[in-house]
């Protein structure tokens, strides 16, 4: 069965039109250089064939597959770059997320503190109050003031009782304020990271439609070789059939000059 299914290939076709190409790519005569180890095993024996016979290859095809390279090792750096935003966006969150725990555990404990402040200075009045009943029961109201002391008493009571309730609520609403913005940050982080994840699958489409290309190419570029020896083992045939008919019409002449 012939090659391609007996249809017309571009090396028959555009030969005159390839035959005048010059090359275009900087650098192609030379077998593009890249990681073998990123490559599937099929394009590592193909390239084990092409890159020693680099030098055969049509300047086309090596500037074809040079530019192909190139897209390709651009691809795999923002893909590596993507990759390594993701990871900072990850430790980010995390930091976020410790840095929250740390300041819910201040507030907390500090919040327990000024409980406890507010305990210890209710049971001190309670004890002061509790002095002053005593006293009253001990002398007389006009003598010892004990009604004005008593008085003054409750309202510093009432006036500290005031302001420890203030200062929880100010921490609770402060408690509340950074939990909102912490969970805020995350939701953007969250946006950000499906944006880069997004972008990552799309240039990973990409390098995928890219080495299905290059593998075509290879193979093309594989069986222009196997071409380009035969022409070279018929050239040789016709050479050598040139010389048998050059030497065959040499001995005629021979022969002539001798009659």
């Amino acid at each position: 069965m012939p090659l391609f299914g007996g249809k017309k290939t571009l090396w028959n076709v555009k030969a005159k039109a390839l035959s005048k190409y010059t090359r275009k790519v900087d650098g192609s005569e030379m077998p593009p250089i890249y990681d073998i180890e990123k490559v599937s095993e099929i394009q590592r024996e193909i390239d084990t064939l092409i890159r020693p016979n680099w030098e055969y290859v049509h300047p086309a095809i090596q500037d074809f597959i040079s530019t192909w390279n190139d897209s390709w090792s651009h691809l795999l750096q923002e893909k590596s770059n993507l990759d390594s935003e993701l990871r900072q966006k990850d430790t980010l969150i995390e930091n976020l997320k410790a840095n929250f725990d740390q300041k819910l555990r201040e507030l907390n404990n500090l919040i327990q503190t000024l409980k406890d402040e507010n305990q210890s200075k209710e049971n001190e009045l309670t004890q002061k109050a509790q002095l002053i009943e005593d006293l009253e029961a001990a002398d007389t109201e006009n003598k010892l003031g004990i009604t004005d002391l008593r008085q003054n008493l409750e309202t510093r009571l009432n006036k500290m009782n005031q302001e420890l309730t203030e200062k929880q609520t100010n921490y609770e609403k402060t408690q509340i304020q950074v939990g909102q913005s912490f969970q805020q940050k995350v939701l953007e982080l969250d946006s950000q990271m499906m944006c880069l994840n997004e972008e990552l699958s799309q240039k990973e489409e990409i390098i995928n439609e890219q080495g299905e290309k290059i593998k075509d190419l290879q193979k093309q570029n594989q069986k222009l070789h196997f071409y380009e020896s035969k022409v070279e083992e018929y050239e040789s045939k016709l050479n050598q059939i040139a010389e048998i008919l050059e030497y065959e019409k040499e001995g005629e002449n021979i022969e002539e000059l001798e009659e």
